[in-house]
């Protein structure tokens, strides 16, 4: 979980030497340009760390490396990879768009840092945004194993060491009941009126399919709960046609199967 909320260390104009600066743990560090992007990128990124450490993890300027592809730069990579990968029919899937919205956080804390430099520690505090966004538990985790298969990809093409893509998958999923992120609302039956209706519209192969899952069902409650919980079930106005179709599932099952091969 992130720590608790405090006073956030502001961002501040240093005039003499004309550099942004912040004060963390009684710290000043030095973030570039005052008012420049990258240095309120960099602000941003240290802000989100320290939500979730309590600690400042930025090297210093003789450690950064000069040379090294960027986070951005593997961001774009991948980026090009993905426009050709998530496509079916000719269009893009709904993977594509996702993609591009998890990225955006990536980019945005460090997209200017080596990529060689990404650790778990980078997923853990954009993992906190989202949860302080209000996104759902199942969510989360899908997202950020989606940053995981990124660098992953990059690993493949020797854009980066495998150790980064290794290192950011021993971060663990949030576990229910373990973080304050929320949890999806629970996915209620359909009720049967609006079934009979979606039915009317189905081809008869799916109309039937449907049907066999409604008498499977119904077998199982009959046996479990009674005649009248499979009568109520299936919605039928007498407990007679319950008992015929509630153990006919299996004969429908056949015939459905020999219909569609």
């Amino acid at each position: 979980m992130g720590r608790s909320k405090a006073a956030v260390p502001a961002y501040r104009h240093q005039k003499s030497r004309r550099l942004a600066v912040v004060t963390i743990d009684g710290r000043d560090i030095y973030l570039g340009k005052y008012n420049s992007p990258e240095s309120k990128a960099e602000y941003a990124r240290l802000l989100a760390e320290y939500a979730v450490t309590g600690r400042v993890t930025r090297p210093s300027d003789g450690e950064q490396g000069r040379d090294e592809i960027t986070v951005e730069e593997v961001i774009a990579a991948y980026w090009q990879h993905a426009e050709g990968y998530y496509v079916k029919n000719g269009k893009p899937t709904k993977e594509l768009p996702a993609v591009k919205t998890v990225l955006r956080p990536v980019r945005e804390l460090y997209g200017d840092k080596p990529a060689s430099e990404l650790g778990p520690l980078a997923i853990k505090a954009i993992r906190q945004q989202w949860i302080e966004a209000g996104h759902t538990r199942g969510t989360i985790n899908r997202d950020a194993q989606r940053i995981v298969r990124v660098f992953r990809w990059a690993a493949s093409e020797e854009l980066v060491p495998v150790t980064v893509s290794q290192s950011l998958a021993t971060v663990s999923g949030l576990r229910r009941g373990r973080t304050n992120a929320k949890e999806s609302k629970p996915v209620r039956p359909v009720d049967l009126k609006t079934v009979e209706l979606t039915m009317e519209h189905l081809c008869p192969v799916v109309a039937d399919m449907v049907r066999v899952q409604r008498h499977t069902k119904a077998t199982e409650i009959r046996k479990r709960f009674g005649l009248d919980a499979a009568q109520v079930i299936l919605g039928h106005s007498f407990a007679d046609v319950t008992q015929i179709y509630a153990e006919r599932d299996a004969e429908k099952a056949r015939e459905v199967a020999r219909a569609i091969g």
